[in-house]
């Protein structure tokens, strides 16, 4: 479990450096190749809770399903990780190997990045 939240971990120091390369005006398209929350869902909330200036947006086409809401409480407490609010859910596309689209566990985000306050 916890080498399932270090994963995490890593996409969020990648996509600091991404945020720090792109100008305002620009989009960057966060995606991964799993079902991981802690990945998905827990990297956009950071984002958008750090970084007041990106925002995320629609995207076309849309096929995959919404992302998941709310929170884990993991380890007995001792970590929550929180996930996306009803808006924000069907903003993302998440796709499921479970579903009926024939495809791998998949995520996609699309921020824009508006003026930096930094």
């Amino acid at each position: 479990m916890e080498s399932l939240r270090n994963h995490g971990k890593y996409q969020r120091r990648m996509f600091d450096q991404a945020v720090r390369l792109v100008r305002p005006g620009g989009v960057i398209v966060y995606s991964t190749c799993t079902i991981n929350p802690g990945e998905n869902e827990a990297l956009v909330r950071y984002a958008l809770d750090k970084y007041k200036f990106l925002s995320l947006a629609s995207q076309h086409p849309k096929i995959g399903g919404p992302g998941i809401v709310g929170c884990c409480d993991l380890f007995g407490g001792k970590y929550v990780e929180e996930w996306l609010t009803e808006s924000e859910s069907e903003l993302v596309q998440r796709f499921d190997p479970s579903s009926s689209l024939d495809t791998i566990g998949f995520f996609i985000a699309k921020f824009v990045v508006g003026e930096k306050d930094f």
